[in-house]
């Protein structure tokens, strides 16, 4: 819906900015981000995933990495994430884009908690214009 979110986090303090309203990160997210992960399937402990798989989704193999979190479907060829399913809902990355050598998710399906939601992604700017000042 055109909506524009900044996240500023220096690995001790942040904040999110959306639509022109700034807050502070609260401490609990604080500890969360420092120790998760661009991609919550890369934040998990390797000796918790039980199996690795390869399954057939629409004609194409996927890695199929399955721990007490939930499955992660990684396309074969590009070894890109293609689908989550955990407990927390469903989501399919439809589509990437590419910023500085980095994909990011542009399009992503999501379900959860009786609700489907399509989130498009259109632009991403990696540390433009931050200073630090903006973590004062």
């Amino acid at each position: 819906m055109g909506k524009e979110m900044i996240q500023l986090f220096d690995g001790e303090k942040g904040y999110f900015d959306q639509m022109g309203t700034k807050t502070d990160i609260p401490a609990d997210k604080i500890a969360e981000l420092k120790k998760g992960k661009p991609i919550d399937a890369l934040a998990f402990d390797a000796s918790n995933f039980q199996t690795v798989s390869i399954e057939k989704l629409d004609g194409k193999d996927y890695n199929v990495l399955s721990s007490d979190k939930g499955k992660f479907y990684f396309d074969a060829g590009t070894g890109l994430l293609y689908k989550t399913d955990a407990g927390e809902g469903k989501a399919t990355i439809k589509s990437y884009i590419a910023v500085d050598g980095l994909q990011f998710p542009a399009e992503v399906e999501a379900e959860g908690g009786g609700q489907k939601m399509t989130i498009k992604t259109t632009k991403v700017v990696i540390n433009s214009g931050v200073t630090d000042a903006d973590f004062k």
